[in-house]
């Protein structure tokens, strides 16, 4: 009897094939690692053939599990394209999006994913500025919507998403054992370059404003030169620089709020893309302490032996 192909493995798989890890893919999909590990196993037995290769604690997938995705993106689509014909009340226009550009690379893909593939006549009009300029813009009504670091706007209406840890980060040439230690900060009244002056005030660590910008690749340019360190939300923490910690001599950071920023008058595009926003972006964690990003989790066989890693 022939076996069918479940929707759900397959947007499971091409979840772990787009983030790269089983631990990042759990996330997209709002199941536990195990439970992903799980649906692989399946998926694999399914298939009659293994779908991923054991590469250190990366989930590699086998010239086999190439091949499935490609049918897994093309099967998923043409879903989506079903149920947006069957739609007859389709929403149609403009939805203009802010986010602090700190934001943009580990919460945009996952949301605009989502979001074009459910209302695919929607044009998300995109505009990554710091904190601060989107709470402006939406003042002025340039703005439907806004990412924001929800300090930037403590006086304004911001519904909290998410908790992410401040980290501090620099070249691996850096020596973090200069004195006074030179930074890299964003313009005066952003609440990163805030929470870390106030950090290196308590701890008495000798320090000067070397750099500053309005813009986060701005202040990457000199941190990669290893000229100075800066301060990211942890998950935007590029993957060519390193984090210093406690044990580096560098003083505890808290956790940073992100909120989403609605205008009043605002259409149905934009509800249905706030939406989605709240729908797609991972739960608010409360981490006492900044730790490094989490290693990507070896493949699931590994982890059904380790459910508990």
């Amino acid at each position: 009897m022939r076996q069918s192909l479940e929707l759900d493995l397959l947007q499971t798989l091409v979840a772990i094939a787009d983030s790269g890890s089983f631990a990042a893919a759990a996330a997209r999909v709002h199941r536990t690692q195990s439970a992903v590990s799980m649906q692989m196993r399946r998926l694999e037995l399914i298939a009659g053939k293994p779908l991923f290769d054991r590469d250190g604690r990366r989930a590699r997938l086998t010239p086999t599990g190439e091949t499935l995705l490609a049918y897994a993106r093309r099967i998923l689509n043409l879903q989506d394209e079903a149920f947006s014909l069957l739609n007859e009340g389709e929403i149609a226009g403009t939805a203009r999006l802010g986010i602090d550009e700190v934001y943009a690379d580990p919460l945009l893909p996952l949301i605009l994913t989502h979001f074009a593939r459910n209302h695919p006549r929607v044009e998300v009009m995109l505009r990554c500025e710091p904190s601060a300029t989107l709470r402006d813009l939406i003042m002025s009504g340039d703005l439907d919507m806004a990412l924001v670091s929800k300090k930037s706007a403590t006086w304004m209406d911001v519904e909290t998403l998410r908790h992410e840890p401040l980290v501090w980060i620099a070249a691996p040439t850096f020596d973090h054992t200069a004195s006074p230690l030179p930074l890299a900060l964003p313009e005066p009244g952003c609440p990163t370059r805030d929470h870390a002056l106030k950090a290196l005030a308590r701890s008495g660590l000798a320090h000067r404003v070397a750099y500053s910008s309005p813009n986060f690749s701005g202040l990457l340019t000199p941190v990669r030169a290893g000229l100075a360190v800066t301060v990211v939300a942890q998950f935007s923490a590029p993957q060519d620089l390193r984090i210093l910690e406690e044990g580096h001599g560098f003083p505890r950071l808290p956790n940073i709020e992100i909120g989403l920023l609605r205008a009043q008058n605002r259409g149905k595009p934009a509800d249905a893309l706030a939406e989605c926003i709240t729908g797609n972006i991972e739960p608010p964690v409360w981490w006492p302490e900044p730790r490094r990003r989490a290693a990507p989790l070896p493949v699931f066989m590994d982890a059904l032996c380790n459910p508990e890693d």
